[in-house]
């Protein structure tokens, strides 16, 4: 197993809804987070929960424009990652954090440097 694999244990997985969730349990049923993607200042795109799965969270996500440059990085290491090949999942992945991208929650504007990302379509899943 690769060091990156190693620390987020990254296994890809299509998010699933379940009956009641660790968002439900930890913030209450009518409590959902907004998170913005950004590089830098520049809006990527708006995350937003619906349910987890400890430790992942789950999230509809709304990509700018902006996504579209980065997008293809995204479906090469979803690819990887379906694929097990886990060297050059890392290489990508590796990539990916060299852009500098950063979570931020729209209610209380707290930053989330660290984390792993998995994009598909209009679905996203991190964890931080």
């Amino acid at each position: 197993m690769t060091r990156l694999n190693q620390k987020w244990q990254c296994r890809a997985r299509s998010p699933q809804s379940y009956a009641v969730s660790s968002l439900e349990v930890l913030y209450g049923a009518d409590v959902k987070m907004e998170l913005h993607l950004k590089r830098g200042e520049e809006l990527l795109g708006v995350l937003r929960s619906y349910d987890s799965d400890f430790p992942w969270v789950n999230c509809k996500f709304e990509p700018t424009s902006s996504f579209d440059a980065i997008r293809p990085l995204f479906d090469e290491e979803l690819k990887l990652l379906d694929a097990d090949q886990m060297d050059e999942w890392e290489t990508v992945y590796t990539r990916i954090n060299s852009l500098g991208l950063k979570l931020i929650d729209t209610r209380d504007k707290k930053t989330i440097d660290e984390f792993l990302l998995h994009v598909r379509g209009n679905e996203a899943w991190f964890r931080s």
